[in-house]
């Protein structure tokens, strides 16, 4: 064999010998850091799908019981729900805003939130509704306070417009003109016009409705009522003049009171006299 060809061959194994044994450092200095980088990001991955369902099946349930609690119309009971799915934006803002609007059209009716105003232990006198409004109030501000000066989203606004509503209710004028003031530069930022040009319309009315009686409150209806009942001419009890009521009141429903005007009587056809012919003359009725 030719020495020159020998000599190739032999430095050829050389070189793959050397280039080996570098690689097989490289991978005890580097390999391991590798791996575990492949392994660190594999489970971030697992980690980040696993949270997102979990987050996902949270929202749903979250929401389920939204509905149902929303059903009931308890605004303590949609205040405790805020508070236990507080990690859940969304949740705690729609259970909270929910929440001060019950209380506030409670305070705005004088009546316990779901009550009916046919019976009289739901009224509330003007202290309670006060309460009622106040609470509406606190709720709107918290609401409004966890956003930020610049949410500008429906939530939002709706909280904002509600507590406006709260403190006019409340008779607090100074207050409300503020909150006025700062929802009419928060709608000139985010180019909401119509909203603007209406919120700009109740600044301008807002002494008009502070100004304005307070509509009488259901118990207030209540003593009126009884004040102005029925006198009772014959000895009646009031069990009879009920049961007067109630068959009037059916006997209108079955047969509804006819108009007591006159018929009017039927016309008589006017039939025109037969003309004489001619070269006669008309019979004379005194002849």
């Amino acid at each position: 064999m030719d020495d020159r060809q020998t000599k190739i061959t032999e430095g050829a194994g050389l070189e793959e010998s050397r280039l080996n044994q570098e690689f097989i450092e490289w991978l005890n200095v580097w390999g391991f850091r590798i791996l575990m980088v492949v392994l660190v990001v594999a489970a971030g991955w697992v980690g980040k799908t696993r949270w997102d369902q979990y987050q996902e099946k949270r929202l749903d349930a979250a929401l389920v019981e939204l509905e149902a609690e929303i059903a009931t119309g308890s605004p303590d009971g949609l205040v405790a729900l805020a508070k236990k799915h507080n990690g859940v934006k969304s949740v705690w803002r729609q259970a909270m805003l929910n929440a001060a609007d019950i209380d506030l059209e409670s305070g705005r009716k004088a009546l316990v939130p779901g009550g009916d105003p046919e019976n009289p232990d739901d009224f509330l006198d003007g202290e309670a509704a006060n309460k009622q409004l106040e609470s509406a109030a606190g709720l709107y501000a918290q609401i409004i306070d966890r956003a930020g000066p610049s949410d500008d989203s429906i939530d939002v606004l709706d909280a904002r417009s509600g507590h406006i509503a709260a403190l006019i209710s409340l008779q607090k004028a100074d207050d409300a003109r503020t909150e006025l003031n700062e929802l009419i530069a928060l709608l000139e930022t985010s180019g909401y016009s119509d909203l603007k040009r209406q919120a700009e319309d109740r600044l301008a009315e807002l002494d008009k409705l502070i100004g304005a009686p307070m509509p009488p409150t259901y118990a207030e209806l209540a003593v009126l009522a009884e004040q102005r009942g029925p006198i009772t001419m014959y000895g009646e009890t009031p069990e009879d003049l009920a049961a007067i009521r109630s068959r009037i009141k059916s006997e209108e429903l079955i047969e509804p009171k006819q108009s007591e005007a006159p018929a009017p009587e039927p016309a008589v056809p006017f039939i025109e006299a037969p003309s004489a012919p001619a070269g006669e003359s008309a019979p004379d009725d005194g002849q």
